[in-house]
């Protein structure tokens, strides 16, 4: 079903964790809340589940109003059809698999044949049947979030909350359920509202990501587009895209900046306004090319320098590389071994046109709004 939340706003004293916050969840969407700690996410998230109760605002799911602060109606958690799968997996380790999954079903005195039904299907979508009657305590970690996520899977909700639930799993296994739980998504249409503060889970789940600042949502689209075109400095640094650098418009060349520590210049696909003093260049490690430098190489090739760091991170190496005169830099390449380049290394680096992208530094300003 869909959700929508209109000026939501939430506060705890004089402590405001949702600021007038608008937000529209289509039917069957994916939507991933972004953002540092702190920033209201799981808060918005636990009003939609009725854990908390908004000062101002309106939610509804489908055509049900769940609340509505102008008229003071709130529908209470167990009401709402909404699934939740915690951080914590909050399995009960004294029951089976299949005690722990039936027990919501139980709580709503489901029919008996009807239950062990719908737990078995369930137990299969999570890929646990063979488990069922296994003590919940003999369980791993991957396995006990697969029981939480079937515990809501079984009551057929109208959305399903997931709040940072591969966050105490190890790096592989966390890669294994993104992917299960992506899959789980699309095949069963779910509308599903997912908290990190994990970039790369957020692109590998959503349709949709809302990126959220100091308990307002600061950029919102597809995840291909949030990384390709971040709308300020801010998100560029949170979301670990370029290298980012200070500068200003370079005079008397028009669409090129020059790096406010160093002078070197970088042409920008952007209209750059005549005078700021909060401008960043931002260079994603992955568009800039990296070339061996021999002695008989000449001018003209790119910016020079040093290989000082060479990261081999299986598919790809990481290279930080100090330039002749300039800032540290970092590059993406493949990890094929043939062209792998060296600490210490002489390389000469090169950005292609269009691969310089403008934003304007509201760094100092969110610290001061978290502040």
């Amino acid at each position: 079903m869909k959700v929508s939340i209109e000026n939501l706003t939430l506060a705890y004293g004089k402590n405001t964790v949702v600021r007038d916050l608008d937000l529209e969840i289509a039917d069957g969407e994916s939507l991933v809340l972004l953002g540092q700690s702190g920033c209201g996410k799981t808060s918005t998230m636990r009003c939609v589940a009725g854990l908390e109760s908004p000062n101002e605002g309106r939610i509804t799911i489908g055509d049900n109003v769940m609340h509505d602060s102008s008229s003071g109606r709130t529908v209470p958690p167990n009401k709402r059809n909404v699934g939740m799968v915690f951080q914590s997996y909050a399995v009960w380790p004294h029951r089976t698999v299949f005690e722990n999954v039936a027990f919501s079903l139980q709580m709503q005195k489901v029919g008996k044949d009807e239950l062990v039904s719908r737990v078995h299907e369930t137990l299969d979508l999570v890929g646990l049947r063979e488990l069922a009657e296994r003590g919940a305590s003999l369980l791993s970690g991957g396995q006990m979030q697969r029981v939480a996520l079937a515990r809501s899977l079984v009551m057929r909700p109208n959305v399903l909350l997931l709040d940072e639930p591969l966050s105490n799993l190890d790096a592989r296994l966390r890669e294994r359920l993104r992917m299960e739980l992506r899959e789980l998504q699309l095949r069963l249409g779910l509308t599903t509202i997912y908290v990190t503060h994990d970039q790369v889970e957020a692109f590998a789940l959503a349709d949709r990501i809302a990126l959220m600042q100091n308990g307002r949502i600061v950029q919102s689209g597809a995840p291909d587009q949030i990384y390709t075109a971040p709308a300020s400095g801010s998100i560029a640094e949170f979301l670990g895209v370029g290298n980012l650098f200070a500068c200003s418009p370079t005079p008397g060349l028009s669409g090129a900046v020059t790096l406010t520590d160093h002078d070197f210049t970088i042409r920008v696909d952007a209209t750059v306004p005549d005078h700021s003093d909060r401008l960043l260049v931002c260079l994603r490690p992955e568009d800039l090319t990296v070339t061996p430098m021999h002695e008989e190489t000449t001018a003209g090739v790119g910016w020079a320098g040093r290989i000082d760091v060479a990261s081999y991170q299986g598919a790809s190496v990481r290279y930080r590389i100090t330039l002749d005169g300039g800032p540290n830099i970092e590059a993406l390449a493949t990890g094929s071994s043939k062209g792998a380049l060296h600490i210490g290394e002489r390389v000469a680096v090169d950005v292609p046109p269009g691969a310089a992208q403008l934003l304007v530094d509201d760094r100092n300003q969110l610290v001061g709004a978290l502040s």
